[in-house]
């Protein structure tokens, strides 16, 4: 079931508490819907939170939200004008966020209130990231590699052989 108001998904999370044999929605009440979700991510600290990346549409007005009871209730803690590229939990319940331009990591641990962005060289996406980073990595190599894609389409003719015109 999909509900569609002005356009936009609304309530697309579904959640079980019976391994799988039905399902409900989980409505974020503090806020209109989810909107594309994009990620998931359980908190490796407490079992009862979650933390869930959305974006309106491809890197525009993405947001992250956080539930500490179960999904009962959602609170939404960051929020970026260039959309979520990507997430990660480290083990000690630190999250980063990537976004267009920069990363984004919760200083408060778990609760994830405050936020300290660390600004990126190219030399940093590409080769100074840890390996815990390793999908955040992908994320912004992959943007790197697209954008290098693109511009060598579009500035490199392709020559198919000698051409003769009648």
């Amino acid at each position: 079931m999909i509900i569609k108001e002005h356009g936009k998904l609304l309530f697309d999370i579904y959640r079980s508490v019976d391994y799988g044999q039905t399902f409900s929605l989980v409505n974020p009440i503090a806020f209109q819907g989810f909107g594309k979700v994009e990620k998931i991510l359980p908190s490796p600290i407490d079992s009862n939170t979650l933390y869930v990346s959305h974006n309106q549409f491809l890197f525009t007005g993405g947001y992250v939200s956080h539930t500490a009871d179960d999904c009962h209730t959602f609170e939404l803690i960051f929020q970026s004008d260039d959309g979520i590229a990507d997430m990660i939990l480290l083990p000690d319940g630190t999250l980063e966020i990537g976004t267009k331009h920069s990363v984004w990591r919760s200083v408060t641990g778990d609760q994830a209130h405050l936020w300290r962005q660390r600004e990126l060289t190219q030399q940093d996406m590409i080769h100074t990231l840890p390996t815990v980073h390793h999908n955040l990595t992908f994320s912004i190599v992959r943007l790197i590699i697209m954008a290098v894609i693109t511009t060598i389409k579009v500035s490199t003719p392709v020559r198919h052989g000698p051409t003769s015109l009648p």
